[in-house]
């Protein structure tokens, strides 16, 4: 028999006070997406973040993130902000499995790598920066589900299939 595991808290978005431990990874499983997703609880940084922005770690310990390309993070992918995260707050990104909104300017087809790029809070594809010169977010699985996003599989931390 399968066990459940019942978290402290909810997966919130946007907490000016933590509720979990900064660093913190789960995994649960989506029902509506039939579909196990992997999120890290972190602080946002100095620049607000929206839904669909891909982040970057502003430390060493997978705590703090940021959408800034110019803080030099570009090779330590964190997920995707799912929601509005106001500056200095709280929140869960999603970083691994199915999420249906990544920002990436324009481009991108599906079975193309996303990586960080130098444009804030847009993802690029493999294809556009000419070599995989960063790690990879994941991979596009559905193209242009809203102008200037695509659906991505993420592949940051393991999630359980």
């Amino acid at each position: 028999m399968a066990s459940k595991h019942l978290f402290r808290s909810k997966i919130a978005i946007n907490e000016q006070q933590p509720s979990d431990t900064p660093g913190s990874v789960r995994t649960e499983y989506d029902s509506s997406a039939t579909a196990y997703k992997t999120y890290r609880y972190v602080q946002n940084g100095s620049i607000a973040l929206t839904a669909g922005v891909p982040v970057s770690f502003e430390d060493l310990y997978g705590k703090s993130v940021t959408s800034d390309a110019s803080a030099g993070n570009l090779g330590n992918p964190a997920g995707v902000a799912r929601g509005a995260v106001t500056a200095k707050y709280y929140g869960w990104i999603q970083t691994g499995g199915y999420i249906d909104s990544v920002n990436i300017g324009s481009g991108g087809v599906v079975g193309e790598q996303l990586i960080l790029t130098s444009t804030n809070a847009t993802a690029g594809t493999i294809a556009a920066a000419g070599a995989l010169t960063y790690p990879p977010l994941g991979m596009i699985v559905t193209a242009g589900v809203i102008s200037g996003s695509c659906g991505v599989y993420l592949i940051l931390d393991s999630v359980v299939q």
